[in-house]
């Protein structure tokens, strides 16, 4: 089985091999080459808790209601005081999570697995036809989506799964392939978008999947993305890699650094926030991209936050991190 966390240290070490050409050699891309980046050592993150488990992805309801997955089926869920574990009823590595209320929420992971918490216990409702699964999203209880290996994106209407059709068939040195997608979200069930291997971007508009940005010579992965609106949207990726999209046109943003950027998360088009190795956090002001001290030096690999200032995020070495603004 494949973890999202192994999947992203093999493209990480691949990607140093294949990072000859600019993203913005790709058609309808192009670039901001005057970065406006400061260091910010007033701004500290709090490691809130502690444990040896790799830790993949962090979500919420609320500030008293969040959760995070990671390897062996590890389910941890803060109350608003405290961290405690939850009996997931797997083993299996678990990477993405989303629910609709706090009855309602799916988490997916290593070997299709997909579990469901009904605000009283985790039960695994289904076993998709995938050797893993990496994230979901939904608009809805009934409007769910999922992505993993080999280009598989699936659909729940609240009662079964359905594969879907993506069109997405590559060739890298004569090799013939489907690129693994690596994250999903939207703002609406007819503005989805994901990302994953080979820069590759696409968009569901509510009937059916579009590709707006692929290199299937390039085998470096788009990580995290960010929904505002059908008008923007950021996208982050590898070798600190931040592109924002309008509707019509991608731009990729200088920010200074080279680092590996993961996940992203934002309050509002003025307040967001990248993450990713060695501790990195870029934050967004609505002008400048800014590098904030987080004080670790280790992987982020997932952000989420209730407020502005009151921020989550998780590394891969299993450790929660907290900001408050403070």
């Amino acid at each position: 089985m494949v973890s999202k966390n192994i999947y992203k240290i093999i493209l990480s070490i691949a990607s140093v091999i294949l990072l000859t050409s600019g993203f913005l050699s790709c058609t309808g891309a192009e670039s901001t080459n005057n970065p406006q980046t400061s260091n910010i050592s007033d701004l500290k993150w709090q490691v809130m808790y502690s444990q040896d488990t790799n830790l993949s992805r962090i979500w919420g309801i609320s500030s008293s209601d969040v959760f995070c997955v990671g390897d062996n089926g590890l389910i941890l869920h803060f109350d608003g005081k405290s961290w405690s574990m939850m009996d997931s009823s797997t083993s299996q590595d678990l990477c993405g999570i989303w629910g609709d209320s706090s009855k309602d929420i799916f988490v997916v992971g290593d070997g299709g697995v997909v579990l469901h918490f009904d605000g009283n216990k985790w039960s695994q409702i289904a076993v998709l036809d995938t050797k893993f699964l990496v994230s979901i999203w939904g608009s809805s209880p009934t409007d769910i989506f999922s992505t993993g290996s080999n280009g598989t994106i699936f659909h729940f209407n609240g009662n079964n799964w359905k594969a879907m059709d993506t069109n997405l068939n590559y060739t890298l040195n004569g090799y013939k392939f489907i690129p693994p997608l690596v994250n999903i979200s939207g703002s609406s069930g007819t503005n989805v978008f994901v990302v994953g291997d080979c820069l590759t971007i696409i968009h569901f508009n509510g009937i059916k999947w579009e590709i707006i940005h692929n290199d299937e010579n390039r085998i470096d992965s788009v990580m995290g993305i960010w929904v505002s609106s059908q008008k923007l949207v950021y996208f982050v990726g590898q070798i600190g890699r931040v592109i924002s999209y309008d509707g019509n046109k991608l731009r990729e943003i200088n920010t200074g650094t080279k680092m590996d950027l993961i996940d992203i998360w934002g309050s509002s088009p003025n307040d967001i926030y990248a993450v990713g190795q060695s501790g990195i956090v870029l934050h967004f002001d609505g002008k400048h991209w800014n590098n904030i001290e987080s004080g670790i030096k280790e992987d982020i690999e997932s952000i989420w936050g209730a407020s502005s200032s009151d921020i989550f995020a998780v590394t891969l070495k299993g450790k929660i991190l907290h900001y408050t603004g403070n």
